[in-house]
């Protein structure tokens, strides 16, 4: 019985190590005040609006018990800035032996990305002077313009994951790698699943959510092995490994339903698009980090998987998949607020993500200070 651990909050078993229970989804260790402590605090709902109550409700999912302030304005801070070729080169050079940061090296500051930013503009300018070139010598580069354009927000926000991830353990040619193969992977598992249980679903909500679970399992899929196979620890990790394995699945969907839409095939790739900004590969995020979340640094197993703190984010995940595929009236309001929506979640993970760099520097510093 020393391997085994009691759950505080309804007396499970659960075994040592875990960071949640398997059966109530409470965190086993909310004294250590990490990534998932800090379970148990006092509420003062009467004080909260709708939205604090949301991130609140969300934010509990990884152990924390408050809501959690997003500051756009700080956020985006660093895209207004001017910076120069050198500082893109050392974010685009991350994640190799020679310049990953040590534990202790890794900065706790809220992140502010700028870089996707360039790299969005770079694919736009290239979109528009394609489509100018089109226009004045005829179709002959059509393909290149809708492959461009289907390709440049997923492309965008590979690089966004790339950027945020603080700890810069895994390099750009690995991202790609990830996002090249993994995006084709999970493409295929999704089809293959399709085969089995069918593909005839109708966009009603019970079709819709079965969409989504059927392609967010194929995503999820993909992001156990690559969980397994890096040994994955940390949040940050997580998001990136997610969200490069959802852009490529993005990126290879949108290139899919472009060239079935032959007669308007220039407005269904700006629509899907500028809609990528919101879907695959942020919905792909937030599953495997909440995986890497309750998984922890021990190896990955199904009863990690089948966690209820990790179910939380997969359902998420879920739920505004299949939001997305049914078919409402407002269509275009509810495409916009499941694109906040998927946001506020990961701007949630970042906030857990940073918790996390500052816990694992205590317990630095702790045992510097022992020493």
């Amino acid at each position: 019985m020393n391997d085994k651990i009691y759950c505080m909050h309804c007396g499970s078993l659960n075994n040592k190590g875990d960071h949640f229970c398997i059966k109530c989804g409470a965190p086993l260790y909310p004294e250590q005040q990490g990534p998932q402590s800090n379970y148990q605090q006092t509420k003062n709902p009467q004080t909260e609006n709708i939205f604090q109550s949301a991130t609140r409700t969300i934010n509990s999912w990884t152990g924390e018990d408050k809501s959690v302030s997003i500051n756009l304005s700080s956020f985006f801070s660093q895209v207004w800035q001017r910076h120069t070729e050198a500082e893109a080169e050392n974010i685009f050079i991350a994640g190799t032996q020679s310049t990953t940061p040590s534990l202790a090296e890794v900065s706790s500051k809220p992140v502010q990305p700028w870089l996707y930013s360039r790299v969005l503009v770079g694919m736009m300018i290239a979109v528009g002077l394609l489509y100018l070139l089109i226009n004045a010598f005829g179709n002959h580069l059509q393909l290149a313009f809708l492959c461009v354009l289907c390709i440049s927000v997923p492309v965008t926000l590979l690089v966004f994951f790339f950027e945020i991830n603080v700890f810069k353990n895994i390099s750009l040619y690995l991202a790609i790698k990830i996002c090249l193969i993994g995006g084709l992977m999970s493409l295929i598992v999704t089809l293959l699943i399709y085969s089995i249980l069918g593909n005839d679903q109708q966009l009603d909500i019970i079709g819709a959510l079965t969409i989504g679970f059927i392609e967010e399992t194929g995503k999820l899929l993909v992001g156990c092995y690559f969980v397994s196979k890096l040994r994955l620890t940390h949040v940050f990790n997580g998001m990136l490994v997610g969200g490069a394995i959802g852009a490529g699945f993005a990126a290879f969907e949108n290139l899919q339903y472009t060239q079935e839409y032959i007669q308007a095939a220039e407005q269904e790739a700006m629509l899907r698009a500028v809609c990528s900004i919101g879907t695959h590969a942020i919905w792909c995020a937030i599953a495997v980090a909440g995986l890497v979340l309750v998984n922890g640094n021990r190896q990955l197993t199904f009863s990690n998987v089948a966690n209820l703190s990790f179910l939380r984010f997969f359902l998420c995940a879920v739920v505004l998949h299949g939001l997305w595929d049914w078919t409402t009236p407002l269509n275009d309001l509810k495409l916009i607020v499941l694109i906040c929506a998927g946001w506020v979640v990961l701007f949630i993970l970042i906030h857990t993500g940073l918790r996390e760099v500052k816990f694992i520097q205590n317990q630095i510093n702790a045992k510097g200070n022992r020493q």
